[in-house]
């Protein structure tokens, strides 16, 4: 009990003949249409105050950025100041469990998590209608597990406090068409379990 351990890592990419979607009319296109360089930082935290409770917490800096677009790109709205489509520039994700001794024996964990991440675009032309302003998702869960541990048993809750938030869309400009793919809304769900 009482014990902590950090991970870290920083990480650089350059990307030649980065494939981008390029609009041609009303056709969308994949095309080795640019450079970039992408820089980061992950930094993973565990923390065990008790033998019972584990609390953990990961953290993501992205900086991903376009050093050269060709004409294909320039003439569909792809400019080197664009954002990368699905790559939020932070991201935090915080978790607890504990585990619960039954007298009787077997036990109960719980468990909770918020995931939180910065603003996403989710197209290369950067849509202000297809971008997620920054958001968190909560899940939780509890799960009895069997004395003998063969069986177990859990509910849980999928985005809690049921946000509606952009997952994926698409920006049709030959026909003036632009939609949304939105995340599954709030959802709680049974699972049974045996080990063999």
């Amino acid at each position: 009990d009482n014990s902590l351990r950090l991970n870290m890592a920083l990480f650089y990419t350059e990307y030649e003949n980065l494939q981008l979607i390029i609009q041609r009319g009303i056709s969308p296109l994949t095309a080795n249409a640019g450079e970039s360089e992408i820089t980061g930082f992950e930094a993973e935290l565990v923390y065990f105050p008790v033998d019972e409770l584990e609390v953990s917490a990961n953290y993501g800096w992205t900086d991903a950025e376009y050093t050269k677009l060709d004409d294909r790109a320039k003439q569909v709205g792809i400019n080197v100041d664009n954002k990368f489509n699905n790559t939020p520039e932070h991201s935090l994700n915080l978790a607890m469990d504990y585990r619960q001794d039954l007298s009787s024996g077997g036990d109960v964990r719980w468990h909770l998590d918020v995931n939180w991440k910065d603003d996403t675009y989710n197209d290369a032309v950067n849509t202000e209608s297809l971008k997620q302003d920054a958001m968190a998702l909560v899940n939780a869960s509890v799960n009895f597990n069997s004395p003998d541990e063969r069986w177990y048993i859990g509910l849980g809750i999928q985005n809690l406090t049921d946000k509606d938030y952009i997952v994926s869309g698409f920006n049709q400009p030959g026909v003036g068409f632009t939609y949304q793919t939105l995340g599954r809304p709030r959802e709680a769900y049974v699972n049974v379990g045996m080990h063999f």
